[in-house]
């Protein structure tokens, strides 16, 4: 798998490494498990549910009791632990919460699903950009795979533009 991270970062430029690959600078006090080998997609799910809920990324971070960041983090904690199999402790020092949290915001998102239709519309929609990244992030990864670096990173360019304007 260093080979991808290899390949990849030799794609784009130096200064954009920690962002496109997901790792957060000031999260690097936990495990690697928390960050996802696999590419950029932390920053890019946290990005999507932003997007979904019309919050800031920084609001993520603090004390925020707002219903759309909060919604935003139920969004990110149910990807994280539901499909990407994470701890509750990796996603709850992601999003500086504590494993209890992100406990309850699983048993929210649960909630809400069955009952709330804002949470749902809410929901689908971050589900669609989800699949969709992951659907195109499969099509990069295997052109890196195949060696074709030109083909890859042109790719790369399309891939990114669809997933920020969707």
């Amino acid at each position: 798998m260093s080979n991808v991270f290899d390949q990849i970062k030799a794609l784009i430029p130096e200064e954009k490494h920690a962002e496109f690959m997901g790792i957060v600078l000031k999260h690097t006090d936990f495990n690697s498990q928390a960050v996802d080998v696999r590419g950029k997609v932390v920053t890019e799910i946290t990005y999507m549910a932003c997007s979904v809920t019309e919050c800031k990324y920084n609001d993520l971070f603090v004390a925020d009791r707002h219903t759309n960041v909060v919604d935003a983090r139920t969004l990110i904690s149910e990807y994280l632990v539901r499909k990407k199999r994470w701890r509750l402790t990796d996603v709850g020092k992601y999003l500086r919460k504590n494993h209890a949290t992100i406990i309850s915001m699983l048993k929210r998102h649960d909630s809400l699903l069955q009952f709330d239709k804002g949470y749902q519309n809410v929901f689908n929609l971050f589900q669609q950009k989800v699949s969709e990244y992951e659907k195109n992030n499969q099509k990069f990864e295997s052109y890196l795979q195949n060696g074709s670096a030109d083909t890859a990173s042109a790719t790369l360019n399309v891939l990114r533009h669809r997933a920020y304007n969707h």
